[in-house]
């Protein structure tokens, strides 16, 4: 159901929410509304945004639950099933020592393989990467972002949007920000 449901608009998906309470929860997972905000930004070259939930950002900001109903995120934080189904997913990539770019490509980034880089941030400068420091230098920067589903269209987020995302939400599976090439 989740591969159709995909696939709808934003006026689509609300319809559907009102068919029955199995529909209503159906609609209720996060992907599908992230799925929805990416293929509005890029849709309208506009910055993929994040506001508490991927429902609420869907929505522009109009929660139609109720101000005293929990949001996705904060119900998100507390699922400790989540947590341990990561946790054994992560125990289980294999371990590589800061491979060469070129070894990486070949053997992880190509074939779409999980690793764990590990030795990577040997001599780094952990002053200059905070996250504080990056939003003043590069805050209202747009930068490339991934959804971890190749079928979505290219999406981009500012930096300072990121750290607000990243601050409110708690998902498996995380926005990233890449640098142009």
């Amino acid at each position: 159901w989740l591969v159709v449901l995909a696939r709808l608009s934003l006026r689509q998906l609300q319809r559907v929410g009102c068919v029955s309470r199995a529909f209503h929860v159906l609609i209720s997972d996060e992907t599908l509304w992230r799925r929805l905000c990416v293929r509005r930004a890029a849709a309208n070259h506009a910055p993929l945004t994040f506001s508490g939930c991927w429902r609420n950002s869907a929505l522009g900001g109009r929660d139609c639950r109720g101000d005293d109903a929990p949001s996705s995120a904060e119900l998100k934080s507390c699922e400790p099933l989540g947590v341990f189904l990561c946790e054994k997913y992560w125990r289980a990539l294999p371990r590589v020592h800061a491979p060469s770019a070129a070894a990486f490509l070949c053997g992880f980034d190509l074939p779409q393989r999980p690793v764990c880089l590990v030795g990577v941030d040997v001599g780094l400068d952990a002053a200059s990467c905070s996250l504080a420091s990056l939003r003043r230098t590069h805050g209202r920067k747009s930068f490339a972002c991934s959804v971890q589903e190749s079928r979505l269209p290219p999406a981009r987020m500012t930096l300072d949007g990121f750290a607000e995302y990243l601050h409110q939400a708690r998902e498996p599976e995380p926005v990233y920000l890449f640098e142009p090439r």
